[in-house]
């Protein structure tokens, strides 16, 4: 009688383990065929060619690369959000492209007026541009941390022969 109760413990261990194995591969074959969805609805729309899969774990999907528009973004995380075992979609890394400037069809103004309010859209506020030729000048109070983005930004996607005059003060320094 005894080992008959061992036996029946024995099988209800057995049977307690294949179904937890049987729900891992289970999981497993879920989340590659996630991966695969994923793949594909990134591969089926031209505004999503530069947006790559990172991870799959449990139903959320983390995602990262570049869109043309926060359009683009928000059309990404509904399309994915639809898919069958999608739970949630982690869209931090994907990342909006800056405008084009054109800066030699661009007058000094209105070239001043866009790098200005691509400073803003990277929470840079409070900073002064200026456009004279081939000179930008930046100015006003920068925190030390982010004074390399401001710079970054102000060149981003001009000619080489622009060059940038940094007049910006440490917010760090001033507070003192």
């Amino acid at each position: 009688m005894a080992d008959l109760v061992r036996t029946g413990r024995c099988l209800r261990r057995c049977s307690a383990l294949l179904l937890l194995c049987g729900a891992l591969a289970c999981e497993a074959r879920g989340s590659s065929q996630l991966e695969k969805s994923v793949e594909a609805t990134l591969r089926s729309d031209p505004a999503f060619s530069h947006v790559s899969l990172v991870t799959t774990d449990r139903g959320i999907v983390t995602l990262a690369g570049r869109v043309d528009s926060d359009g683009d973004r928000a059309h990404l995380a509904y399309v994915v959000k639809r898919l069958a075992g999608v739970v949630a979609v982690d869209d931090r890394s994907v990342l909006v492209r800056s405008p084009p400037i054109l800066a030699p069809a661009t007058p000094d103004a209105e070239l001043a007026a866009n790098i200005v309010s691509r400073l803003r859209a990277a929470g840079l506020v409070g900073l002064d541009v200026t456009v004279n030729g081939k000179t930008i000048r930046v100015s006003g109070t920068i925190p030390r941390d982010r004074h390399a983005d401001a710079m970054r930004i102000a060149l981003d996607k001009l000619p080489r022969d622009f060059r940038v005059e940094d007049a910006t003060v440490d917010a760090e320094r001033e507070g003192m």
